[in-house]
């Protein structure tokens, strides 16, 4: 039963990172269509940051609706994926489980920000594009991928060759 409700945690934290990461590609999508934020240019460093002006509380953008609704369809395929990996390496023994752990929640939060970054790419593209939106985009997207990598419970273990 320490198998199961380490499991069960486990669940529950790739829930949680996959609900942080659709906060951030919501943000990420207002910040980029300019919606909330002000766009201001370092005088010194030529680097733009973005100022929130007022609460943007939901993406009124298509884009972005399509956006989020396409993240949550790929993060339930993603979902189950994963239990199933928890799945194969709990029913090994409990010290190979344990052994598993960070490789399984790095592996989840790898799959779940690619996806995030994925359904946020063509937004970005887009709004890159306009003149007038162009700054919020370059800006929104330095600010999303800074995000979803603070948001991460494990680093992505190194590929071995």
């Amino acid at each position: 039963t320490a198998v199961m409700d380490v499991a069960a945690e486990m669940i529950g934290g790739a829930a949680a990172f996959a609900q942080k990461a659709a906060y951030e590609l919501r943000q990420a999508v207002q910040r980029t269509v300019g919606a909330g934020v002000r766009a201001e240019q370092d005088g010194e460093t030529g680097r733009i940051t973005l100022k929130k002006l007022e609460k943007t509380p939901s993406v009124d953008d298509p884009f972005g609706r399509d956006v989020l609704a396409a993240y949550w369809r790929a993060v339930q395929r993603l979902l189950v994926d994963h239990a199933g990996a928890l799945a194969c390496a709990a029913s090994a023994d409990a010290s190979a489980f344990a052994a598993e752990q960070s490789a399984l929640a790095a592996a989840w939060e790898d799959a779940v920000a690619a996806e995030a970054k994925k359904q946020y790419a063509p937004v970005f593209e887009h709004y890159s594009l306009l003149p007038r939106t162009m700054p919020y985009a370059h800006a929104a997207r330095r600010l999303f991928f800074s995000a979803l990598s603070k948001a991460r419970t494990v680093q992505s273990q190194p590929e071995s060759a």
